[in-house]
């Protein structure tokens, strides 16, 4: 698949929440959930959508419970089968939403006063997190 099949049409931010929790501490492990769906919007639609949920559990305690939920839309000009579709979001899709998810997450930590929250850049090779 080349590049000129597909258009991005934006990325946008559809959820946040984040909510301090009492625990007592000052070292945690940060174990983020990251999930991730492909919606069909229209014949040549399709949304990528990105969730991350940090949440205090009895495990794995944590200061902050926060979900972030993001997307991207993606037109493409040639009709493409789903094993096509779903080997793009897997690729081009989790590349062009995750830095948006990732500075999303930052701002959000950092503008609440808190250590920011920083997930790691996704490697080259890697297209599953």
């Amino acid at each position: 698949m080349n590049g000129t099949n597909y258009t991005c049409l934006g990325i946008s931010v559809d959820n946040i929440y984040f909510a301090k929790q009492s625990v007592e501490g000052s070292q945690f492990n940060l174990k983020p959930e990251i999930t991730k769906k492909t919606e069909k919007i229209s014949d040549n639609e399709y949304a990528y959508y990105l969730k991350c949920e940090i949440k205090n559990k009895e495990e794995c305690p944590f200061p902050v419970d926060i979900t972030i939920i993001i997307h991207g839309l993606f037109a493409f000009k040639n009709p493409m089968t789903n094993d096509e579709i779903n080997a793009f979001m897997e690729s081009t899709g989790i590349r062009t939403v995750f830095p948006y998810l990732r500075s999303t997450l930052t701002s959000l930590t950092t503008t609440a006063m808190i250590n920011p929250i920083v997930l790691p850049i996704l490697p080259p090779e890697e297209t599953k997190i």
